[in-house]
């Protein structure tokens, strides 16, 4: 059985949101988020000076662009590059 989602909750006054809670939103690996990091110059979440992600809000909006192009409408990650 495949992961669940857990959406986040952006009532909360959060500034950031940490590479598990966007991967956990998505229910997809951190690795996945970190490969997108690469692929889609849109997705830059800030690091820390230890080198932890830190997502804002635009972030996840980026995220869930991708997502939904790659994941829901089945393109290609070059066609969602170009869309």
């Amino acid at each position: 059985m495949g992961k669940r989602k857990k959406p986040i909750q952006f009532t909360v006054k959060k500034l950031f949101y940490s590479i598990q809670e966007v991967a956990d939103h998505f229910a997809v690996n951190v690795s996945l988020l970190r490969f997108w990091e690469k692929e889609f110059e849109m997705i830059r979440p800030r690091k820390t000076a230890g080198g932890t992600r830190q997502y804002t809000r635009e972030d996840i909006q980026q995220i869930e662009i991708v997502y939904h192009l790659v994941k829901e409408k089945g393109m290609t990650l070059d066609g969602a590059r170009h869309t």
